[in-house]
Parts: C-alpha cells; structure tokens; sequence
C-alpha cells in the first residue's frame, strides 16, 4: 500500500516536540504490549528537548497536517536514532521515506542497532539498504542486537 497523497516529509520544527515525543512513546507501547515504559511521556519528552534536537537531524512525515511519523539521525556518530511510523502508517512507504531523508542529511553513512529477533525491523533496513553486520549486546538489557550499516554511493568523477 502506498503513502497517502497527502503524506510530506520535512524538517523538523519546534511545534514538532510534543507529537514526536507522542509517537515514541506509543510506537514503544505498541511494540510491547502489557509493558510499560520505565518513564513517564515527560521524561521522554525532556529527553528528545535535551538530547535528541540539539544533536539530530531529524525529519518528520505528516498526514493531514499530523505527524505520523519521524527518523532522527545523529550528526557525529552517524547514529540513526529512530525510524518511528504510527501503527496506521505502517507499511504504506512512509518509513521508507523517512529513511531516504536521512540518508539525503547524512555525508558519512548511518548506523543502527535493531534487536536480533525483531524480524519485521532487520527486513525494513535490510530492504532499505542497510547492511546487516555484527552481533552485539545492548548496553542494558544483553538482549542481542543486530547493527546495520549504510554508506553513501562514492562520488562520481
């Protein structure tokens, strides 16, 4: 299924903070049903503020005029943070999108650790041009993590 005719990719704006933040920490909750996230929506919202905006480039995809999705690539690892989609967007190119953008923002590539058995993520990235690499643990939990890797097309001559 396609992304809806009114689907726009853009840059970031402030007024973006509190639906970005939303969309985190629902995305998070969709993911795990019956668990809860160890902190509130405002900590995450504090977080994103503090630590995510200052440092990312990130972009947003509204429908509507609503954010319904983001990527939130960080400058100096390359680190891509999020690729975030609400739960009735998915599937429709949109992550797609998103993903396109940050590799348009990003001169030294992308990286990124998704959990070994989130099947439906390694085949997103994968089918994006990532390339899966390293086994790792994640830094809390142990649980193994798959990086992948993207880098840019050399320039042409």
């Amino acid at each position: 299924m396609a992304a809806p005719d009114d689907c726009a990719i853009r840059p970031y704006e402030p007024d973006d903070l509190r639906a970005a933040a939303a969309l985190w920490y629902r995305a998070w909750h969709d993911d795990r049903p019956g668990e809860r996230h160890a902190h509130p929506i405002e900590w995450w919202r504090a977080r994103w503020r503090d630590r995510v905006v200052p440092q990312a480039a990130i972009h947003v995809a509204t429908v509507d005029g609503a954010v319904a999705g983001y990527v939130a690539a960080f400058h100096a690892a390359p680190w891509l943070s999020h690729v975030v989609v609400t739960l009735e967007y998915r599937r429709r190119g949109i992550g797609t999108r998103l993903l396109e953008a940050a590799k348009g923002a990003s001169s030294g590539g992308l990286v990124f650790d998704v959990f070994e058995d989130d099947t439906s993520a390694r085949a997103f990235y994968a089918g994006c041009g990532l390339t899966a690499g390293e086994t790792l643990p994640h830094p809390r939990s142990g649980r193994p993590m798959v990086r992948y890797t993207w880098s840019p097309p050399p320039p042409v001559a």
